[in-house]
């Protein structure tokens, strides 16, 4: 591939690229430089409870560093990052073409667009030949906090173990560091954002020669507001492995000023692939099965939560049979007392039809009469009208033990839909039980990890004694060979004090 060229100062369009690990305040940065002008993108990703305030991204453009950070077998969550030799295939050079129509339709002809996704830093290479290529000048704002803070902010986000999320923090920041020299750049503390952002976001603008307006009054209350619903990040205190403490000391001095020790910078990225090649892939399987555990204990929470809107189903189904029966119980007691009424009156008349009837038969005989005048003529329509009505009663009846019968079927329904939901809780609990162990083995294989580090310095420290100690001998020899000539018995004195040494 061609070495990016640089673009003039004078270029017409220019792209802000804010290259920053994952909750290390790369959405931050990025409001507040939309509000100093900055467009965004056409497709937003959308907020959520983890960013409220949205994340400045656009969906688009993160669905395809997916799909590339996974055909260059890595992934954003994954301690190994994208293989290099990968952005010189050839499905980089197809990669480039689409990832240039993408920018093209997320920001069309904006002459400062904010280009933000912390999986920038893995593919920085792509972006750098397709801005060229779009003749599009990049300036890059590379955001640095303390990698204790990312990590609980990422694990309270995503579940990603601190540890992991440490490990993490280191590859992404080396990467973009790496990736960015050369080119008009500026690191942004995130502390210092948040105690002063004029000034500390003035100087990056000015250092990384990024060409937006000087902020008006409106736009500072703006972006006031906006840091202050933000909030503060909490400070970590807990101690960090060395690997992690210097690159953030050297971090935090790049941004107070444009030398960057690159030199140690290289050493630890080196150190740490090489610890990387030699113990990702027990980091890998332990993070493959963790990243089961967790969904299977999401579809076993998917499980309680459907048996759940199961069981409130039946309870309400039986609520609803059981006021179904109520009804029913109350129509038969009516057509009870109707019959029971018409019986009495079919007896007094049958057996004393001149004594007058009752006024209460009367009146019930008076509203049948009202209903239906051809269906009572007389005794025998009495008698029929009796039997339909005992009809209905034992119908009724059958319906009512039908409902009863119902409703046990229910219960029993119930009991095994409750003997389900606990089943289904004592799975998720060890499922969480196991989850805690393979964080346990993970911290056990991270812990293995250091002090292989800690020994290979010291073998380190011992090999360079070593050589020193050999120099100062060759030293030596070399000026008792140059005497040799003075003196006969130097070689025999040297041969002494080289014994003697051995000894």
């Amino acid at each position: 591939m061609a070495t990016p060229k640089r673009h003039s100062p004078g270029a017409r369009r220019h792209a802000i690229v804010v290259a920053g690990m994952h909750r290390s305040g790369t959405s931050v940065l990025a409001g507040v430089l939309h509000r100093l002008g900055a467009a965004l993108p056409a497709t937003l990703l959308p907020a959520n409870e983890n960013n409220p305030r949205g994340y400045h991204e656009s969906r688009l453009i993160c669905e395809f560093h997916d799909a590339v950070l996974a055909e260059a077998g890595s992934g954003w969550s994954r301690v190994e990052g994208p293989d290099p030799t990968w952005f010189s295939s050839k499905q980089a050079a197809a990669r480039e073409d689409e990832l240039a129509a993408l920018v093209s339709s997320e920001f069309g002809e904006q002459e400062v667009m904010l280009i933000k996704d912390p999986r920038v830093c893995r593919v920085l290479p792509l972006w750098s030949r397709v801005l060229t290529g779009l003749e599009i000048r990049a300036h890059y704002l590379i955001p640095v906090r303390d990698p204790r803070a990312v990590a609980a902010s990422l694990e309270r986000a995503s579940q990603i173990p601190e540890h992991i999320g440490r490990l993490l923090w280191l590859d992404h920041i080396l990467a973009a560091e790496r990736e960015t020299r050369g080119q008009t750049r500026a690191f942004v503390s995130q502390e210092a954002l948040e105690r002063d952002w004029r000034g500390t976001l003035m100087r990056a603008i000015e250092q990384a020669e990024i060409p937006l307006p000087t902020a008006t009054r409106e736009r500072s209350a703006d972006i006031d507001a906006y840091l202050a619903w933000n909030g503060a990040s909490t400070a970590a205190s807990d101690p960090l492995h060395p690997w992690l403490d210097d690159t953030l000391s050297t971090m935090r001095r790049a941004c107070e000023d444009t030398e960057v020790d690159t030199i140690a910078l290289d050493r630890m990225r080196d150190a740490f692939h090489e610890a990387e090649a030699a113990f990702g892939p027990a980091l890998a399987a332990a993070q493959v099965a963790l990243e089961t555990d967790r969904a299977k204990l999401n579809d076993r929470d998917h499980r309680v939560t459907d048996l759940e809107s199961e069981l409130e189903a039946l309870r309400a189904r039986r609520r609803e049979q059981q006021a179904q029966l109520e009804r029913r119980h109350e129509e038969a007691e009516a057509l009870r007392k109707t019959i029971e009424l018409l019986t009495k009156l079919t007896i007094d008349h049958t057996r004393e039809p001149d004594r007058p009837a009752s006024a209460e038969l009367r009146a019930s005989l008076e509203a049948i009469q009202k209903a239906a005048p051809a269906d009572i003529p007389g005794l025998a329509s009495t008698a029929a009208l009796f039997a339909d009505l005992h009809q209905r009663i034992a119908g009724h009846e059958r319906e009512r033990q039908w409902r009863a019968d119902e409703i046990a079927r229910l219960a029993r329904d119930t009991a095994d839909a409750k003997t389900q939901l606990t089943q289904a809780r004592r799975e998720r609990d060890a499922a969480e039980t196991q989850r805690a162990a393979l964080r346990d083995r993970v911290a056990e294989l991270s812990l293995h990890v250091e002090n292989q580090q800690r020994d290979t310095r010291l073998l380190q420290a011992q090999s360079a004694t070593t050589e020193r100690e050999c120099l100062r001998l060759e030293a030596e020899l070399a000026r008792l060979l140059e005497e040799r000539s003075k003196s006969p018995g130097a070689l025999a004195d040297l041969l002494r004090r080289i014994r003697g040494s051995s000894g």
